[in-house]
């Protein structure tokens, strides 16, 4: 189940994110932008950290899902920049046809 709509962030990613040791809806933010646009599941983020907390995993378990987030954040943000280079590219072009015409 979606933790953060907006985002597209599931309740097992928060989850994985309190095993590498984020502890508060700020770091699961900066994380993975949940609770960042319009503040919906702000409330259900705390909840779900608070009530994560009593089910602690190991240390070895905790640095692999820390690699895992940040790979897939890093990976997200190549995408959308990617993405937004080649929107603006795409909106350069079609100045310069316009220009031309």
């Amino acid at each position: 189940m979606y933790a953060c709509v907006c985002h597209a962030v599931t309740e097992a990613t928060v989850q994985n994110c309190h095993s590498a040791g984020l502890r508060n809806v700020r770091q699961v933010s900066a994380a993975t932008r949940a609770g960042s646009n319009c503040g919906q599941c702000v409330r259900r983020l705390r909840a779900m950290l608070s009530s994560t907390a009593a089910h602690q995993s190991s240390p070895a378990a905790a640095s692999v899902v820390t690699s895992t987030v940040v790979t897939n954040i890093a990976e997200a943000s190549a995408a959308a920049t990617s993405t937004a280079q080649t929107t603006d590219a795409a909106a350069v072009d079609d100045s310069r046809t316009e220009t031309a015409a």
